[in-house]
């Protein structure tokens, strides 16, 4: 690294964001592992626990991305410019709605070998 390099980009240094980004690992280390059991479960009810807790988890994720952006406005401008590029995730008027069934891209939680899928 160049010592005489200037660095001229904000850089956030509150201490909140450690705790949030520390509880968003957790909130993604849940839903790898709510996926896992779901994907290993035998009993349909079982696999759809896992499903819709896993989703639960999803929804943190956002929350903690929320507060995040709200804190760190370079986190923000990464996170707005990431998702411009999503598809389903255009503009105003777009009908964005990433995941979400008729908005973007298709909702499943079947794996490929089963034959009906969930509807939500």
């Amino acid at each position: 690294m160049n010592p005489n390099r200037e660095f001229n980009e904000p850089c956030t240094l509150d201490p909140r964001l450690i705790a949030l980004r520390e509880d968003l690992i957790g909130e993604l280390q849940a839903i790898n592992q709510y996926q896992i059991h779901a994907m290993e479960a035998a009993d349909p009810n079982h696999r759809a626990l896992f499903c819709h807790t896993m989703n639960d988890e999803k929804h943190h994720v956002a929350e903690f991305m929320s507060a995040i952006m709200m804190i760190d406005p370079v986190q923000r401008h990464f996170m707005m410019q990431a998702m411009g590029h999503m598809p389903g995730m255009g503009g105003p008027g777009s009908g964005g709605g990433m995941g979400r069934p008729g908005m973007g891209m298709p909702f499943t939680s079947k794996s490929a070998g089963d034959k009906k899928e969930d509807k939500e």
